[in-house]
Formats: C-alpha cells, sequence, structure tokens
C-alpha cells in the first residue's frame, strides 16, 4: 500500500507583524492571485502519472485566513490535478480571528475545510497588545461565537506562554473561557525570544518578561487544567480530546511524507528533505524557471534517520521504542541501561511496553532530557560538557 503523504502550503502574508514571529512573512492585506498561480506551478513540479494520495491537507503561514473562498477553491481544484485528496482528510486552516467573517468560514467549510486552526495567543489586552496583536479579547469571543456555529469538525486554538504581563492564573482563566467554546485541541507554546523581532528589541531595552519559573507555573497549571477538561498530553506542547490529536503535525514528529509548497516551506517526501527559501523572489524566480525551489534537497542517512527518530518521537506522549535506542546508543558504544539510568531514577522518563516515555518532568525539560540521551551530558555542571 502507498503510504499517504501530507501536504503543507505556506502561506506567507500577514497584514500586521506580531512582535515575536520569526516566521518568513511579508506584510500584505491580501493574497494576491499571482501568489496563488505559483502554488499550482509548484505542485504542477510534483505531478506524476498516478496522483500522489494524501490524508492530510495544511495551508499554515503567516495568516492563511487571509485567503479569499474563492482563491481556495482555485487552490483546491489546481492540487486536485497533482494530489488525490482522500475521504476523510484531515484539512486545516490556521486563521486569525482579526480576519475571519461569517462569510469566509462559510465558504472554507463548503470547500472542504474541516479543522480551523485559530492564533488566539491570550485572552488578556494588555497581553494582546504587547504582542502587537489586532484585536482585543472582546474582539476574539466574538469571533469564536461565529465560528461555534459553522460546524467544523475539529476546532484548535494556540496560546502563549510567558508572554510580557502573563502569569500562570492568567493562562488557566483563558483556558476557562476557551473551553465553554468547542475546542478539542489546545497548543501551548513558551514563548521564544528571536533576534530581529520587535519584543526582542523591547526586551533588550528593559521590557520584564515572566521568569522561568512562572511560565513553568504556567506551563503545570494549564496542562493540569486540561486534563481535567478530558485532553490527553500527545506532544510537549499540544493537548487533544481523544481522536482529535492533529494528524498532519503528527506526520512531522514520526517523520512522514509530507510535500511542502511556498516560501521558506520544509518538507520531507520519499526520504528527501527539501527546504525552501525564505525569500518569495527566490522561490517565484524558480519556479518561473520551471525548477523545484529548494534551497536544500538531501536524503538522510541511516544514522540521521535514527536520531531524528529519537529526537521526534520523545517529544510525544507515546515516546520512542527501545529497540531504537538499542541501535542508537550500541553505535555510540553505550549501554543503554547505564545511560538511562539517571532519567528514569530522576523521574524524567519510564519504561512502559518496550518504550522510552518521558514524564511530564522530563517534558519540561525535554531539551537537556534529549540532549542527555544523545551526548551523554545530563547531569554535569554548566562547563563540563567538555565544549
Amino acid at each position: 500500500m502507498t503510504e499517504k503523504s501530507g501536504l503543507y502550503i505556506h502561506v506567507p502574508f500577514c497584514f500586521s507583524q506580531c512582535s515575536y514571529c520569526d516566521f518568513y512573512k511579508k506584510k500584505a492585506e491580501r493574497v494576491e492571485d499571482g501568489y496563488v498561480g505559483l502554488v499550482l506551478k509548484e505542485a504542477s513540479l510534483y505531478k506524476e502519472e498516478e496522483k500522489i494520495p494524501l490524508d492530510t491537507l495544511y495551508f499554515g503561514g503567516g495568516t492563511p485566513s487571509l485567503l479569499e473562498p474563492p482563491q481556495l477553491g482555485r487552490l483546491s481544484e489546481g492540487l486536485g490535478e497533482v494530489f488525490e485528496i482522500g475521504e476523510g482528510s484531515e484539512i486545516t486552516i490556521e486563521a486569525n480571528p482579526e480576519t475571519l467573517t461569517k462569510e469566509k468560514l462559510e465558504g472554507y467549510r463548503a470547500l472542504g475545510i474541516n479543522r480551523l486552526s485559530l492564533g488566539v495567543q491570550s485572552l488578556r489586552d494588555e497581553v494582546l497588545a504587547a504582542l502587537s496583536r489586532n484585536v482585543g479579547s472582546e474582539g476574539v469571543l466574538g469571533k469564536l461565537e461565529i465560528i461555534s456555529g459553522i460546524g467544523f469538525d475539529s476546532l484548535s486554538c494556540d496560546l502563549i506562554l510567558g508572554a510580557p504581563g502573563s502569569s500562570s492564573r492568567d493562562v488557566q482563566e483563558d483556558l476557562g473561557t476557551l473551553l465553554r467554546f468547542p475546542f478539542d485541541h489546545v497548543s501551548l507554546y513558551m514563548l521564544d525570544l528571536h533576534r530581529g523581532t520587535r519584543l526582542y528589541e523591547q526586551v533588550k531595552g528593559g521590557l520584564s518578561l515572566p521568569g522561568e519559573e512562572e511560565v513553568m507555573e504556567s506551563y503545570r497549571g494549564a496542562a493540569e487544567f486540561l486534563k481535567q477538561a478530558g485532553f490527553i498530553h500527545y506532544e510537549i506542547s499540544n493537548f487533544a480530546k481523544k481522536g482529535k490529536e492533529s494528524r498532519h503535525n503528527l506526520k512531522y514528529w514520526k517523520r512522514e511524507w509530507t510535500v511542502a509548497l511556498g516560501p521558506s516551506a520544509h518538507g520531507y517526501f520519499r526520504g528527501t528533505r527539501t527546504k525552501n527559501p525564505a525569500s518569495l523572489d527566490e522561490w517565484s524566480e524558480k519556479l518561473e524557471r520551471g525548477e523545484f525551489p529548494y534551497e536544500e534537497s538531501f536524503e538522510e542517512t541511516p544514522e540521521e534517520k535514527l536520531e531524528n527518530e529519537i529526537i521526534f518521537g520523545l517529544r510525544l506522549g507515546e515516546g520512542v521504542d527501545r529497540g531504537s535506542l538499542d541501535r542508537y546508543l550500541g553505535a555510540a558504544g553505550r549501554e543503554t541501561e547505564k545511560a538511562l539510568a539517571p532519567l528514569l531514577a530522576q523521574g524524567y522518563a519510564r519504561e512502559d511496553g518496550g518504550r522510552l516515555k518521558l514524564t511530564f518532568d522530563g517534558f519540561c525539560l525535554s531539551n537537556e532530557v534529549i540532549s542527555f540521551i544523545l551526548s551523554d551530558s545530563f547531569g554535569r555542571k554548566r562547563g563540563e560538557e567538555g565544549r
């Protein structure tokens, strides 16, 4: 049976620039029809004698909800020439509340979009202002009333932990308000400061952020709140009602095939990893020449595949197969029992059914735990890693 792929389309347009975001994007009030044509041109480069079977399609960004339904209809029709979007496929669009209208949402639903991922980030006006969001809490809640009546199969929302002015109590109160609506998936992202962003410069200039302990308290409190509400913690940052996990994002974590279209999009298809340039001009120029617009493309070595299986697998609640760890550690001349003993003894991981799974404490220190498994430096004092 042919493996069914995912398809990711990056829509790099935003009508405003959030202060914290370092994703590739261009400021625009709408998506030009020419961009839609270029995406279809890129898709055509994948055309084969038989259509490539898909079971997930994801419109990410940027702000994909700047797409008007007729543009999305044109995309769907053109993509159907290359890809077979199977019955029961998960079709997701990311959306910012301020871009949505009842008519647009009804248009999306009529075109087969069955999953909406909403960038809420916070329901505190002062936090939204600090993040340079163009909407207040009342605006978000008003849009949620509309969204709830459209009939999407699945609704997801994102919240940011550690934003200026936010607290653990705020996050739990926000969740309590949001879960009055039919959300079945929640993503909790800890704020990262990236060079070149407006927020980075503001923090350098004296703007204060919640401390690490406060952020961890927010994460712990939110995770417990969601658990009590019937959500499963299936990935470090992601929680879902049973059966409502993001099937598309699971493809990344499980290293399954995903074709990626659009500037800055990353794909993994038939063993080859691809990366498109984070430049609309470079991407379009290559397409106009009839070339795949890759900035990079390479096949993973067996060693890289095994390492990535461990890195991404440990992000998941289901963990990684013990046999994979035996192969990886054995190749480095390390004994699995000895290597894992500190993690098990300190409660950062547990063994269950032949798999190694991180505990919640392990999730809280996931970078350190995974680095230890890969490099045997966990638990050493800073500066002792031999760097």
